[in-house]
């Protein structure tokens, strides 16, 4: 049941368990304001914002991507700054450099496959995806480089780190071409998804409002991305 929450019990890790009213509480955007009064042996929910009389009281259900949402909570919530969108990459192990990229993004704590996320906002390539990407675009040389400095390789989580030309342009690259091929998989443009929202009902209407921010993330990064592959 998606209204069951772990609660605190003495002698083991919690128990589920129905919260009789906060169980009720819809989602809204804000800030994290239930907690555990351990004295008082009860839950704490404090108000995230001024509520006048015979406003909906709600709360914020943490920092959730809609696809999260949607599953487990049966809502797609639009104006979701923790949304995300995963890319699925990985270092093929048929690459003569396998070893020497795993190595290093090991040290960044970053998997050698897995999904990477975009994210909403003027910024939309994840430190992850950001750092991956660039590993996966270096040559020896690069890699040699970055290698050997456990605190130097950290700054491959950042946009302003020099990477040097080279294997900064084949990571936007790569990237806008990835992004634009993903995409392009769907059967249905995100025109198409807004014009049939308002006539859409139950779970074509989740279905296509999900299709809708994960369309958005990935115009949003083809047009950031658009603006590097053309310097």
């Amino acid at each position: 049941m998606t209204r069951q929450n772990r609660i605190p019990c003495k002698g083991s890790s919690g128990q589920l368990a129905l919260i009789p009213a906060w169980d009720m509480a819809n989602h809204q955007q804000g800030i994290y304001s239930t907690d555990y009064d351990d004295e008082k042996n009860c839950s704490v929910c404090l108000a995230q914002r001024d509520f006048k009389a015979g406003d909906q009281f709600t709360i914020y259900y943490s920092q959730r991507p809609n696809t999260e949402l949607f599953l487990h909570n049966g809502f797609v919530y639009r104006d979701n700054k923790n949304d995300s969108l995963a890319i699925k990459l990985g270092v093929s192990k048929g690459d003569q450099l396998h070893d020497e990229k795993v190595a290093l993004l090991s040290s960044l704590g970053l998997p050698s496959a897995g999904s990477f996320m975009l994210i909403p906002g003027s910024h939309p390539i994840s430190p992850g995806l950001l750092a991956f990407t660039r590993i996966f675009c270096m040559d020896k040389a690069s890699l040699d480089k970055w290698k050997d400095d456990g605190e130097k390789a950290k700054g491959l989580l950042h946009e302003d780190c020099d990477v040097g030309t080279t294997v900064q342009d084949k990571t936007w690259s790569f990237l806008h071409t990835r992004v634009t091929l993903l995409a392009r998989a769907y059967p249905t443009t995100l025109e198409d998804d807004e014009t049939a929202l308002p006539t859409s009902s139950g779970l074509e209407a989740l279905i296509r409002s999900q299709l809708i921010c994960e369309k958005i993330i990935l115009r949003d990064s083809a047009s950031y991305l658009s603006t590097y592959v053309a310097k």
